[in-house]
């Protein structure tokens, strides 16, 4: 899987100043792993906070910029992501009413969005590292984009020898 572009960026970003501060060590990020918690605010006015897999993060925020749609092969090029597997995730988001299919394997942000509120956990809540982004959907998804890595252990601790 490609991550967008401004998540890479901010992923090296973060790289960067964490190799300012511990030299000699840097950051390799894994963009199957973790969790993503996202904060979408729709048109309605409703806020629904999610916490997803990344690949459904990167989906939803292709919706965020120039294109108000997107067809399943569009995305699957630019997210590297087998069609097969585009589809299954495209669909849990329009199962929750967040995208809607405007045409035939073509997607656009439901303006109305999902009829619940509060959180929901998407495919459970994986460990090791989580991404997190916010989201302000105005008319369909205008991006307020915040990421950074929420150490969940080691603390930049070595794995082997004693410490003094």
């Amino acid at each position: 899987m490609k991550l967008p572009t401004k998540v890479t960026d901010e992923l090296e970003r973060y790289n960067q100043n964490y190799k300012t501060m511990k030299a000699s060590r840097s950051l390799h990020f894994h963009p199957q792993g973790g969790s993503v918690d996202l904060d979408l605010e729709f048109d309605s006015g409703r806020c629904v906070s999610f916490t997803v897999p990344p690949d459904l993060a990167a989906i939803i925020l292709h919706f965020d910029g120039d294109k108000d749609e997107w067809s399943l092969d569009e995305l699957s090029r630019e997210l590297e992501l087998p069609m097969s597997h585009l589809r299954r995730r495209v669909h849990v988001w329009q199962t929750h009413s967040v995208l809607v299919e405007v045409a035939t394997d073509r997607y656009k942000v439901d303006q109305n969005g999902p009829l619940f509120s509060g959180n929901k956990v998407l495919n459970g809540h994986l460990s090791m590292s989580n991404y997190i982004f916010s989201f302000s959907c105005k008319e369909y998804l205008s991006l307020t984009f915040y990421c950074y890595l929420v150490s969940t252990g080691y603390g930049g601790q070595s794995r082997g020898g004693r410490r003094g």
